[in-house]
């Protein structure tokens, strides 16, 4: 009998984590997410569930008539590049930058019925690991963000297994 593939890519994914990440720290990544509350809006403000990356460089590469090119280096993300319509403000690490990238948590991904919260949390992170459509956001002097718009999507990848660790689980409100 043939072993199933997905499978075995799953038990190689789970191994490799189990070498990099302890037990007690995928307990964690499970309790944070499993604490979390669902997603609302009311009042204008919609509250999301998150994993925070703050934005350390936006530095501008082009600009045309309708959109703007920037690369963005965010805290436990790979650089990326982003068009957005609306111009931001270049940051270069030195001062705290208005900017944030999200990736919205979704709680489907704690759907696993597992006895153990670690076997749960090295799951969660195995779906963490792979890249993830994330938001821009800008904090508003007032409190909450506002998101900025882009003109694609944006694809964001993790650093790895420790930075989904080391990452920020939150919520935030999101002015309408």
């Amino acid at each position: 009998m043939q072993p199933n593939p997905t499978n075995l890519g799953t038990q190689q994914s789970m191994s490799r984590l189990k070498r990099v990440i302890s037990t007690d720290d995928a307990c964690k990544v499970y309790n944070n997410f499993a604490n979390l509350p669902r997603a609302r809006f009311a009042s204008h403000i919609l509250t999301l569930p998150c994993i925070i990356h703050h934005v350390q460089v936006v530095k501008q590469r082009q600009t045309s008539m309708n959109h703007h090119t920037y690369d963005v280096q965010a805290v436990g993300l790979r650089p990326i590049r982003i068009i957005a319509q609306e111009e931001l403000k270049e940051c270069m690490g030195l001062t705290r930058s208005p900017y944030a990238l999200i990736h919205l948590w979704d709680g489907k991904l704690l759907d696993y019925l597992e006895a153990d919260n670690a076997i749960a949390g090295y799951k969660v992170l195995m779906k963490l690991e792979k890249p993830f459509i994330a938001l821009m956001l800008q904090r508003l002097p007032e409190g909450g963000y506002k998101r900025i718009c882009t003109s694609h999507f944006v694809i964001a990848l993790a650093n790895g297994p420790a930075s989904i660790v080391n990452s920020e689980i939150t919520t935030l409100d999101i002015v309408a």
